[in-house]
């Protein structure tokens, strides 16, 4: 686990990360640093997908496969389904030769289940060019944990 209030080389951050595959993440409220972290991920050479938690759905279908949307046709529009290809995937192909990989950074993380949580960090172990970040909330400090040791946690409250 590390603790910091700046981000300094952000070497831990980046080796901690890459040991872990998924980390869940804690930042103070007045925010800023989170996007230093990420710069440190891409001068390291990965991707970055970055998104909101909120109105995911399911995820696994939302993340590695095709899923369709039927957007809402107001009674005079024809009702049509528009289909989407996983964003994981469509992520890792297009990376570049350089790239060590892809990091999916999700704000807003605390309105995920402890399901939803176990799945990113199995996602992270099948995929080893992914690495996932998860903000599960604030504090004073910014800190970090192997996402698999907080859903741990939660299934023991």
């Amino acid at each position: 686990m590390g603790v910091f209030l700046g981000i300094g080389s952000g070497g831990s951050f980046v080796s901690d990360l890459e040991k872990n595959k998924a980390l869940a993440l804690w930042y103070p409220h007045m925010g800023g640093f989170e996007g230093d972290y990420q710069r440190r991920m891409r001068a390291t050479g990965y991707g970055c997908i970055h998104m909101t938690a909120r109105g995911l759905g399911d995820m696994a279908r939302f993340l590695s496969e095709d899923y369709t949307i039927r957007p809402a046709h107001l009674g005079k529009n024809a009702v049509y389904t528009q289909t989407f290809p996983p964003i994981i995937q469509t992520g890792l192909q297009t990376l570049t030769p350089k790239q060590k990989g892809l990091l999916l950074w999700l704000i807003e993380g605390h309105v995920l289940a402890s399901q939803e949580l176990s799945y990113l960090t199995k996602l992270a172990d099948q995929e080893k060019r992914l690495k996932v970040v998860v903000e599960v909330g604030y504090g004073k400090k910014v800190r970090w944990e192997p996402l698999k040791d907080w859903v741990a946690t939660l299934a023991a409250r």
